[in-house]
């Protein structure tokens, strides 16, 4: 991570507009009000930002990071003989826990993207972006047509997983995780990984299920 004073300035941005975003649409968000909350004239912001999108997308881009980097080091620890399926379910509850805080926001985000192209583009360009490195960290190829397909259909399952994840207000995301488990195995079975995800074990998976806080369905 780069951490000259202006990567730190960018960031401070990022992380302020994502919680903007958590308290109204993004189309009542100015330079001004990032602005007053920083003690940065909105001339530097504009210097440091050309657009509003911009800001928004460096921070969700270090979200993201902050996952991944988390995941990374988790994988790295997990014994050798946990499943990649295991791995790409894990990756996304993180996913979906660490945006938890942020739910509304995530909310106003697809609300605004509907009619702002620039966020709509940033906003898939991050899906992406997020389930390759996941499918990579989980040990899956990336590229070529089996990749792409493997990448497209991550993203299926996430953005399918987000609409229950967006009215879950469960103390353990229960309904959500269910959502994805479903989703990831349905995926498999119509063999859009093309045999890239294998189908695992029903006991390991239900013990995931238990350290992530499911509980019973």
């Amino acid at each position: 991570m780069k951490n000259t004073e202006i990567d730190k300035m960018r960031r401070r941005c990022g992380a302020e507009i994502l919680t903007i975003l958590n308290e109204k649409e993004f189309k009542h968000i100015s330079y001004n009000e990032i602005s007053q909350r920083l003690k940065i004239s909105s001339d530097q912001l504009q210097l440091l930002f050309t657009n509003l999108e911009q800001m928004l997308a460096e921070g969700i881009r270090h979200h993201d990071d902050a996952v991944l980097a988390g995941l990374a080091e988790s994988f790295g620890h997990e014994d050798s003989e946990v499943k990649v399926d295991e791995k790409i379910l894990e990756g996304l509850i993180t996913y979906l826990e660490a945006y938890t805080p942020y739910q509304q926001a995530i909310i106003n985000l697809k609300a605004s993207a509907i009619r702002n192209p620039r966020l709509a583009i940033f906003a898939g360009q991050r899906l992406f972006a997020f389930a390759t490195t996941l499918l990579h960290l989980a040990g899956v190829e990336t590229k070529g047509i089996k990749g792409k397909l493997a990448v497209e259909g991550i993203v299926g399952v996430l953005l399918i997983s987000q609409s229950e994840w967006m009215r879950d207000d469960s103390p353990d995301l229960s309904p959500t995780i269910r959502v994805l488990d479903k989703r990831l195995e349905r995926l498999k079975e119509l063999g859009q990984m093309l045999s890239m995800i294998p189908a695992g074990n029903s006991e390991e998976s239900n013990d995931l299920h238990e350290k992530k806080g499911t509980g019973d369905d």
